[in-house]
């Protein structure tokens, strides 16, 4: 497990399944927008570190929330093609499906509207990772940042998941549109984002 200082955790969240996103304070400068800078998530064996921001302009390093969006889009979509995301036969888990696929498109929309949006934004490539999977990839990344994914939907085994993420982007536009209030594509992603993880787990992640 990472070694936190309980003073930099601002906060924690945990998934449906339990598993925590802890959002640390350290080294954030002052003018930054958002008041965390790294969010350490659970991997089910051990915690990774993984820094985000907004946008290139608001940090040095990291995720963005564009590039972060386009993870959890293609997660969805590689869960929803191997039927792991939820029970398609059942009417209520179709409906849950086309919302959380509807809710991260358009927050994806949003986040191509940034000033500094997809034009400026490193690619994301996905990668088959050591564990099987039905997935056709496990692992995200973006330059030297990666995101490994739990090789099953429900979180079983070793790595992220959906919701994780989910649950990191709800944060970082929750404390986004504090920062930058007049960002009219944050209030889209963040409403968006809001709305997928809630057609995913059925409620956004609660702080402990």
């Amino acid at each position: 497990m990472i070694d936190l200082d309980d003073r930099d955790i601002l906060l924690t969240r945990r998934d449906a399944a339990g598993r925590f996103v802890v959002f640390t304070t350290t080294d954030v400068q002052p003018s930054w927008p958002v008041r965390w800078w790294v969010a350490v998530l659970d991997t089910g064996g051990d915690g990774i570190g993984v820094p985000v921001r907004i946008d290139r302009t608001a940090a040095p390093d990291g995720w963005t929330a564009l590039q972060l969006i386009e993870v959890a889009m293609a997660r969805a979509e590689a869960e929803v093609a191997a039927g792991g995301a939820r029970d398609m036969c059942d009417m209520r888990g179709m409906r849950a499906v086309a919302a959380l696929m509807i809710h991260l498109a358009a927050a994806l929309r949003a986040a191509r509207q940034s000033p500094v949006g997809a034009a400026a934004a490193e690619p994301v490539a996905f990668e088959t990772g050591s564990d099987s999977s039905r997935f056709g990839w496990t692992v995200a990344r973006c330059g030297e940042h990666a995101l490994p994914f739990c090789p099953d939907a429900g979180g079983v085994g070793v790595g992220v998941t959906l919701a994780q993420v989910l649950i990191v982007l709800d944060q970082l536009f929750q404390d986004g549109v504090v920062g930058r209030s007049l960002e009219a594509w944050l209030w889209r992603a963040k409403r968006h984002v809001a709305l997928a993880l809630a057609a995913l787990s059925g409620s956004p992640g609660k702080a402990d």
